[in-house]
């Protein structure tokens, strides 16, 4: 019996790798590697068939489902996904596509959100748990520094780590997941050495803090405390939340905020729960290799059955891209009529835009017009003012100088009091010196002569 591994050639996720190389561990050997997206067009040239576990992610070029008839599968740990490039969803999953999972016996789920799936297809289903729970414990080393290992944070969550290591006297070893095998396509003998160097960098670790759901089930699995951050609000909670419960995690949020503690020098252990499920896991795998390997197993596909199975899936994938085209064409039809109502609406906006533009300009103009007026209107106020002030000054020298009239009247007024006083004592005297002439003479005499001797008498 030849043996395949599936591979995702073209993957930008390392964890894709991670678990064809959990799978690998139970195949006896490795005759084909087979592209996970090209599963279909596999033809092996011994025309036998070729055993192969299904498991990881399926799928993004979904017409290639279902697999070629060379291939003898275990569906086991498999995430089946609504997207994809084409737009073909989960149309799949029905005909041609179910029958296939419904042939080969109960399919068994990576995740809660694949189990549901299968559910609503009806077709026979079982939460298996991923294959990266059964990885081994690789040899463990003595690193020159203690290090927390961090995998694929947030800025904001890495310098959180950063701060928690260095309080505990740590180092920080970062890695990724992040790959892009299309740009910079590897040979799997380098991607191996790749997933096996990044699981050394895990084993060999503190602890593990991670968003990755394939960092944190292979810690678990090697026994390597691991922190999981999960943020339910926007994590797909379908996929990692099914393993939130397994592993110690907390959200992101709660973990930058130090609302969630996690000692890294002395990290809690792991929970045991997944324990069931890698024993089930190993043992359903070695099951089917032991039963694949046995001499009397089916080796070779009957021409005229390869035959009508090609035709069968050739038809399906026919029927699945003609839908896709239906689809994309209705689509294509909601979006043009949902873009001449745009483009009605755009009209419509246009009119209204241009009258407010004309509006605007109006008030401008009449804004400019009150502005010219304000200013027409401050200048008449500060003449007003000016005149006000000018129009002061001139009653305020109206009035000093009818001030000036009055103390001059009031000058002569006592001016003739006294000439009038003077010419009364002057009548006076007159009637005096009529009534006593001596008297009034010779009192006249003395006068004058202290006023010629000074007021001195001999």
């Amino acid at each position: 019996m030849e043996y395949g591994l599936v591979v995702f050639n073209h993957t930008d996720n390392l964890g894709d790798d991670i678990q064809s190389y959990a799978a690998m561990q139970f195949l006896p050997k490795v005759d084909h590697l087979i592209d996970r997206e090209a599963m279909d067009v596999f033809c092996p040239q011994s025309k036998e068939y070729v055993a192969v576990i299904l498991n990881g992610w399926y799928m993004h070029d979904k017409y290639s489902w279902p697999p070629s008839a060379y291939l003898v599968p275990l569906c086991l740990s498999m995430h089946f996904t609504r997207y994809d490039h084409l737009g073909i969803g989960e149309k799949y999953l029905e005909g041609l596509g179910a029958e296939y999972l419904r042939r080969h016996g109960s399919v068994g789920c990576r995740d809660d959100a694949t189990l549901q799936l299968m559910q609503q297809k009806d077709i026979d289903a079982w939460f298996s748990g991923c294959l990266t729970l059964t990885l081994p414990s690789r040899a463990k080393s003595t690193p020159k520094q203690p290090y927390l290992c961090i995998c694929d944070l947030t800025e904001k969550q890495t310098a959180r780590a950063e701060e928690l290591a260095e309080r505990a006297g740590l180092s920080v070893v970062k890695t990724t997941h992040t790959v892009d095998y299309f740009k910079e396509p590897k040979d799997w003998t380098q991607r191996q050495q790749a997933v096996e160097t990044v699981l050394d960098t895990y084993q060999n670790a503190v602890c593990v803090i991670t968003s990755r759901l394939h960092c944190a089930l292979p810690c678990l699995a090697m026994q390597v405390p691991v922190l999981l951050l999960y943020d339910e609000e926007h994590s797909d909670t379908l996929r990692l939340g099914t393993y939130a419960k397994m592993t110690n995690h907390m959200s992101g949020e709660d973990f930058v905020s130090g609302a969630g503690q996690y000692d890294v020098l002395n990290p809690p252990p792991n929970p045991t729960a997944y324990l069931t499920i890698r024993e089930d896991l190993t043992a359903r795998c070695r099951a089917f290799v032991e039963k694949t390997a046995q001499p009397d197993f089916c080796a070779v596909l009957p021409k005229q059955e390869f035959e009508e199975g090609w035709l069968k899936r050739v038809l399906w994938q026919k029927q699945l891209l003609a839908q896709s085209v239906d689809d994309y064409r209705s689509r294509e039809n909601e979006y043009r009529t949902y873009i001449a109502q745009l483009q009605e609406g755009n009209k419509w906006v246009e009119e209204h835009y241009n009258g407010a533009l004309k509006q605007l300009d109006e008030m401008h103009k009449w804004a400019q017009t009150q502005d010219e007026t304000i200013e027409w209107l401050k200048k008449e106020l500060e003449q007003a003012k000016n005149f006000a002030a000018a129009l002061q000054d001139e009653q305020k020298e109206k009035l000093t100088a009818v001030q000036e009239r009055l103390q001059q009247a009031e000058n002569a007024k006592r001016q003739l009091a006294e000439k009038v006083a003077q010419q009364n004592d002057h009548i006076q005297q007159q009637e005096k010196a009529q009534r006593h002439p001596v008297r009034f003479w010779g009192h006249r005499v003395l006068q004058r002569v202290e006023k010629w001797t000074g007021g001195k008498r001999s």
